[in-house]
């Protein structure tokens, strides 16, 4: 250990068997001496707890041990063995301020914090090396062979100076990362001990490029390094919101995917680390419009003479409307409040400070929390509120004072500025400076934003300009900084009022569009009606992120199939025609089977003709339209060629089972487009008629996109970019993604099942390789997502055509054994004319494959 003493807490960890594995935690200590932690920072460590546990990964030899330094010391993280890292797996930064306390038992220990590089599992210690960037954390000798310092950006810039402590004293580092739009790479500006060692702008482009992960170095098993207090900030909110989801329903979930009874999705969002702050969440089922999840915003000042006379002044002073439909704050010391109680909101409004810049900067504040004021300076002595000391047991303007909490707003500068709380301070409790204020300029529009949650004991966060300012909790406790004040334990109101300080004659402080969102918890949300659903979720935050929409495929099916039959016999003791009609209110009826007389089961359909088999004469029965064409192969199968175009066959359908093999053959790593065309009407006919159909849009002739504008396309399309609907998609209806197309590698055969039910609001179940992925109902008033097509209003045809599309020059899809089944009852129906007394049974089973119980029914010929 280069001849140095070992310091007590190593040899009492190396005695236990601590430093052999990657963290240890201190069960049996006390931990007192709690992280601290700045204004508008996160914790990243709570300070007693294994690490693993909060968020923390170790990648790579050693890890780090939680050791207890005893009373008002509290715990610290220690590095044992290495090379490794503990690095910060549950979120990535990229515009951020990170800091943290750091000490060394001896000068030559050796650490660094990394920053800006990717997760790679167990191998991450290794890219964080070669892909993001070290802060070094090594004082060193003279002449010990490392010229890189505390401070350095290892092998890349060396430390402007040398501010660090002595070894066995705390050291303050604070790492700002701030992405440079210009060159596309970080600035990373060091300070240490409160100056400025290192302004590093990146120089490789491989290295921290976009968010990444942070990380501290365990280096060897002679390095002591420890970290405490390590917090985060974030300077502008880049991630977005993420959104998780639960499932709940009193029935059961079957092999097939479907839900026997309706179920209930909850939602949960969150915006971690400083974010600006979950906006809302919203859904939207089956394709409609997206919904807020909950509470919808409520304008409570929208610039109307209607909506600024809900609001009640409290002397003294004075809000006035102005004719811009903003309100001006005159003279003061007084609050413009609301008269609605609030629990759990989010409060957002603009504020601009009018007052002409040489003076300074204009007053103000916003009050949360804080009972009726009217009511409460009407109360007994006996009957007032603990908070109503002072002025607050006549005034109501003190009232929010005393017993709620004032949310600063000032960005006061020069001679005439006596406020050293700034913007976003909480009034008495936690201040801000004016650069944690992140100020504005003076004349111009400011977005503020206040959320409050919790009990008595709430936390704010506020946010301004999409940058998180701080969060506080008004835990009990904490004393007021101006003497006489109630403290947070008066304060403890689980609901109240919000207000608008006018605060005195020179200010002049505007605000407009002022909105509340409450945050009670939303109920779930219910898909309760049978059949087949999409639910689509997201979350925004203030800054404007958008998260990534999360889409969960919900069926429900209720009930088993219900067969009827009809029994056609001349005289009673004929021949028997026996005609079976199943019904299902939820999956649909999958097949229908039914036996005589003990028999073997037999499914009931009709003939099952080959549309394109083998031989030349059932290709030629087929009619090319539009550009392009299908090659016929030897095999008989055909190619697409070119486009856009469709192969459609000339006889009509009604209720049918269509089936097809299909593969894309494209070999230069794209993927083919294409497409089943249904139910359109003749296209040559719709072309011809001097009367045309309702869905030829413009007067559309052309007989390809007769079944574009008039039927419906059933995608085919397993490409993982490009083309959002993907195989199985109704196009521009009911779109699927492609964990819901269940693609297949290129050149790999899927089977194909599409079956086409019903009047003019069919319903198509589209199958692939044997599951089903798709169900959609043709019901009028369904909007197609692209811009001037028909909507299914004018697609209502009880039967029509089916055609094959060719897509484009560099589609290559081969299509084989096209057959359909007919499925109207009169195809299927069969017939006894055996003489005797017959038994009949009959079932059907549902594509959620549930079975109905056996009907049976005895027939005499």
């Amino acid at each position: 250990m280069h001849g140095r003493a070992l310091p007590l807490v190593l040899v009492l960890l190396l005695a236990l068997g601590l430093l052999t594995v990657p963290a240890a935690t201190a069960d049996a200590a006390a931990c007192d001496r709690a992280p601290s932690i700045d204004p508008g920072f996160t914790s990243l460590w709570d300070g007693v707890g294994t690490p693993t546990t909060q968020g923390w990964r170790q990648s790579g030899p050693g890890g780090f041990a939680v050791v207890d330094d005893g009373p008002g010391e509290g715990c610290r993280l220690l590095s044992t063995g290495g090379l490794g890292l503990l690095w910060y797996a549950d979120a990535t930064f990229a515009d951020y301020e990170l800091r943290m306390q750091w000490r060394t038992e001896d000068a030559t220990d050796n650490s660094g914090i990394f920053v800006g590089f990717p997760s790679a599992g167990g191998n991450t210690h290794n890219i964080a090396i070669s892909s993001g960037y070290e802060v070094q954390v090594r004082e060193g000798t003279m002449g010990d062979g490392e010229d890189q310092k505390t401070g350095s950006i290892y092998n890349q810039q060396r430390e402007l100076r040398r501010t660090a402590r002595p070894a066995g004293e705390w050291n303050d580092y604070a790492i700002t990362v701030e992405r440079n739009e210009t060159v596309g790479r970080p600035t990373i500006t060091v300070e240490l001990n409160g100056e400025v060692v290192n302004v590093f702008q990146g120089t490789e482009n491989f290295r921290a490029t976009d968010a990444g992960h942070i990380g501290l170095q365990n280096h060897g098993a002679n390095d002591a390094v420890s970290f405490r207090d390590i917090q985060v900030r974030m300077l502008s909110d880049a991630q977005p919101p993420v959104t998780t989801h639960e499932l709940h329903s009193d029935g059961e979930q079957l092999p097939s995917g479907w839900w026997t009874a309706p179920v209930e999705v909850a939602l949960d969002a969150t915006d971690e680390f400083g974010g600006s702050g979950l906006a809302r969440t919203e859904y939207r089922l089956d394709g409609g419009e997206w919904t807020t999840h909950g509470a919808p915003e409520e304008v409570i000042f929208d610039g109307t003479r209607e909506t600024f006379d809900r609001w009640r002044q409290a002397p003294s002073g004075s809000f006035q409307l102005m004719p811009d439909g903003t309100m001006h704050t005159v003279g003061g010391l007084g609050m413009l409040w609301y008269p609605v109680e609030y629990g759990d909101i989010v409060l957002r409004f603009q504020f601009r400070d009018m007052r002409p810049e040489p003076t300074g900067g204009s007053n103000s504040g916003v009050f949360v929390r804080f009972p009726d004021p009217d009511e409460a300076v009407q109360r007994a002595p006996e009957d007032r509120h603990a908070c109503q000391t002072g002025s607050a047991q006549t005034s109501p303007a003190w009232v929010a004072i005393s017993c709620g909490h004032e949310i600063q707003v000032y960005d006061g500068t020069g001679i005439f500025d006596f406020e050293p709380q700034k913007t976003g301070s909480i009034y008495n409790f936690s201040p801000l400076t004016l650069d944690e204020a992140n100020p504005g300029t003076q004349g111009e529009w400011q977005d503020y934003e206040i959320r409050v949650e919790g009990g008595g004991d709430w936390t704010t966060t506020i946010v301004r300009n999409g940058q998180v300012l701080q969060t506080w909790t008004n835990s009990p406790g904490q004393d007021a900084a101006r003497a006489g004040d109630p403290s947070t334990d008066l304060r403890q109101f689980a609901r109240g009022h919000i207000g608008l300080q006018n605060h005195g004659y020179p200010d002049h402080m505007q605000f407009r569009d002022v909105r509340v969102q409450r945050l009670e918890p939303a109920e779930p949300l219910l898909i309760d009606e049978p059949g087949r659903h999409t639910l689509e979720y997201r979350s925004v935050d203030s800054a404007g992120n958008v998260e990534e929409s999360t889409t969960l495929r919900i069926d429900i099916d209720p009930a088993a199939p219900v067969t009827t039959a009809t029994v056609d016999q001349p005289g009673g003791t004929g021949p028997a025609t026996i005609t079976l009609q199943p019904t299902d209110v939820g999956a649909g009826v999958a097949r229908t089977e039914y036996r005589v007389d003990g028999g073997a089961w037999t499914d009931y359909a009709g003939p099952t003709e080959t549309l394109l088999g083998t031989s030349r004469a059932s290709f030629d029965e087929w009619i090319q339209a539009g550009p392009g064409s299908f090659e016929r192969q030897p095999d008989g199968s055909v190619v697409s060629r070119g486009g856009l175009g469709m192969l459609w066959h000339p006889r009509s359908f009604g209720d049918v089972h269509l089936t097809y093999e299909w593969r894309d053959l494209r070999t230069d790593g794209g993927r083919s487009n294409s497409g089943l065309f249904v139910r359109f009407p003749n296209p040559d006919e719709a072309a011809a008629a001097g009367t045309m159909h309702d869905c030829q849009r413009g007067g559309e002739t052309r007989p390809e996109w007769v079944a574009i504008y008039c039927g419906q396309e059933l995608q085919m399309y397993d490409g993982a970019t490009g083309e959002t609907q993907k195989t199985g998609s109704v196009y521009n209806f009911a779109p699927l993604d492609l964990q819901q197309a269940r693609t297949v590698p290129t050149g790999t055969w899927s089977t194909y099942e599409v079956e086409l039910t019903g009047g003019g609001d069919w319903t198509a179940t589209i199958s692939r390789d044997g599951e089903v992925i798709n169900s959609f109902t043709n019901t009028p008033g369904q909007q197609s997502s692209r811009s001037g097509d028909p909507g299914t209003d004018l697609r209502q045809f009880a039967e029509g055509h089916i055609g094959l599309q060719n897509h484009g020059s560099s589609d290559l899809v081969q299509i084989r054994n096209v057959r359909v089944t007919d499925l109207s009852p009169e195809a299927a129906a069969f017939v006894i004319d055996t003489p005797g007394t017959h038994t009949v049974e009959f079932r059907s089973i549902d594509h959620a494959g549930r079975v109905e119980a056996t009907t049976v029914l005895t027939v005499t010929v």
